[in-house]
């Protein structure tokens, strides 16, 4: 067991270092401009509520981890509706410096009311949900 917990810790040490290094890269992003980066979510989970239901792995992601993307995306992208998007691509008012970011959640969970929203508005980052109206 002390062997699984040093490996997951040095695993998670290495992608914390990586991340680090790739933010430190200038202009990283560079080739976004001009572009839109849809960001599609499922879950916004607690761990506690991770462990205590059957989640599917990759289905979803922690309420710390949630809250880093949005600092990313909000310090990095304009954030758009999935409307606003669709105004400046038929307006043609596309801003070819500009990096632009949607938003949207999968499948109306719960949770994306009860733990992401809260988040997203903290951000003021706004969000489309697209909700399934039949099974």
């Amino acid at each position: 067991m002390g062997t699984v917990t040093a490996v997951s810790r040095i695993k998670a040490w290495v992608r914390q270092c990586a991340a680090e290094l790739y933010c430190r890269i200038p202009n990283r992003l560079a080739g976004l401009r001009g572009k839109v980066t849809i960001v599609t979510y499922h879950r916004v989970l607690p761990l506690a509520d991770v462990h205590e239901q059957c989640v599917q792995p990759g289905m979803y992601v922690s309420l710390d981890v949630f809250e880093r993307h949005l600092d990313f995306l909000a310090a990095e992208f304009q954030l758009l509706t999935s409307s606003e998007l669709l105004s400046l691509w038929r307006t043609r008012r596309w801003d070819a410096a500009a990096r632009y970011c949607v938003i949207t959640f999968d499948d109306g969970w719960l949770d994306t009311y009860q733990h992401a929203w809260p988040i997203l508005e903290r951000h003021r980052a706004p969000a489309t949900v697209f909700l399934p109206t039949a099974y």
